[in-house]
C-alpha cells in the first residue's frame, strides 16, 4: 500500500544507489511507498543533470554521495544513511556550492543531544559524562557542550592521543558517572570495542553508545533511528529546502531508544519504564 505524502514540497526524487550495498533495496521500497515515482540510478553509471529546479537527487548511501558529489549535476543533493563522519570527508567546504548545489543530508546516526537526553533518562539526576573526541568526531565538540548544558551533565571531553591505545585514553579521563562513545572510526572500530567494554565495566562505568549495534556489543544503551525515522526527517528537511536553499545537514529529529537489559542487570544500574518508552517518532504522511 503507498503512502500519502501530503507534506511533501511538489519535487520529483532521483535516487543514486550503491549496487553493492545490501541494504540499498531495504531503503528503496520504503522510499518508494512514499515517492512512487522515484527514480533509481546506480552510483557507478553516468550520472546528468535533469536541468529541473524541481528536482532532488537522493544519494543513498557514502559511495553515492561520493558519486554525486563528484558529478557536474546542478541540483540540489540530500545524503540518506551516511554518517556525520564520512559526510565531513566527502563534502569539503570547497565542493559543497559547486555548480551553486545544494548538498545537505540527514545524517544516518542521532545527534549528540539525543544521546545526553538517554543518559538523563536512566540515571535522573545530574550526573558527569566522559567522552574521547578525534579527528572525525571534532565536528561534535560543540554540540556535546551544549546538549550535557541542557541535561546539566558535567563534561569532561578529551581528545584523543593518538600514540596510546584507546583504553588507555579512557583511563586517562577523570572518573565520571558515565562514559559516552561517539561515531569516529578513528577512535572505536570492531576490533577495539570489546577491550573498551571490558575495561570500562571493570571499573563500574557504564557506557552509552551511539547506535543499535553498539548497544548489541555491549553498551547499555543509546538513541538511534530507524530507515523510517530517517524518512520522516528527510521530509521535515525538504520543506525547509522549499524555501530556503541555504539548508545545513541534520541529525534525526525521529528516534527511539534501545537498551540492552543484561548490561544493565550486570551493572546493577535500574532502567525506567520511562526509558524505554522514551522516543521522538512520528510517521510520514
Amino acid at each position: 500500500m503507498t503512502k500519502v505524502v501530503s507534506a511533501a514540497p511538489s519535487f520529483s526524487f532521483v535516487a543514486i544507489v550503491d549496487p553493492n550495498s545490501r541494504s540499498s533495496s531495504q531503503v528503496l521500497l520504503l522510499l518508494k511507498e512514499y515517492f512512487p515515482l522515484l527514480l533509481v540510478v546506480n552510483s557507478d553509471q553516468p550520472i546528468r543533470s535533469v536541468g529541473s529546479n524541481r528536482t532532488i537527487f537522493l544519494a543513498i548511501g557514502p559511495a553515492a554521495l561520493k558519486a554525486l558529489v563528484e558529478s557536474d549535476t546542478i541540483e540540489p543533493i540530500v545524503s540518506l544513511f551516511t554518517s556525520s563522519e564520512i559526510f565531513q570527508r566527502i563534502v569539503r567546504p570547497t565542493t559543497i556550492y559547486k555548480n551553486q548545489r545544494l548538498v545537505t543530508a540527514v545524517y544516518a546516526e542521532t545527534s549528540a543531544s539525543a544521546q545526553c537526553e538517554v543518559i538523563a533518562a536512566t540515571f535522573r539526576r545530574p550526573v558527569s559524562l566522559g567522552v574521547l573526541i578525534g579527528r572525525e568526531s571534532v565536528h561534535l565538540e560543540a554540540e556535546l557542550k551544549r546538549a550535557a548544558k541542557n541535561f546539566e551533565q558535567e563534561l569532561f571531553l578529551q581528545r584523543v592521543q593518538v600514540d596510546k591505545s584507546v583504553v588507555q585514553n579512557l583511563i586517562e579521563l577523570p572518573r565520571t558517572d558515565a562514559v559516552l562513545l561517539v561515531p569516529d572510526s578513528t577512535i572505536y572500530t570492531q576490533n577495539n570495542l570489546r577491550a573498551v567494554l571490558e575495561s570500562t565495566y571493570r571499573r563500574g562505568i557504564p557506557v552509552f553508545g551511539f547506535s543499535a549495534s553498539t548497544v548489541a556489543a555491549g553498551t547499555l544503551a543509546a538513541a538511534f533511528s530507524t530507515i523510517d525515522d530517517v524518512i520522516s526527517s528527510f521530509l521535515e528537511l525538504i520543506n525547509r529546502i522549499e524555501t530556503n536553499h541555504n539548508v545545513e545537514p541534520i541529525y534525526p529529529s525521529h528516534w527511539r531508544v534501545t537498551v540492552n537489559e543484561q548490561v544493565a542487570k550486570s551493572l546493577n544500574i535500574p532502567i525506567p519504564n520511562s526509558l524505554r518508552s522514551l522516543s521522538h517518532t512520528g510517521t510520514a504522511k
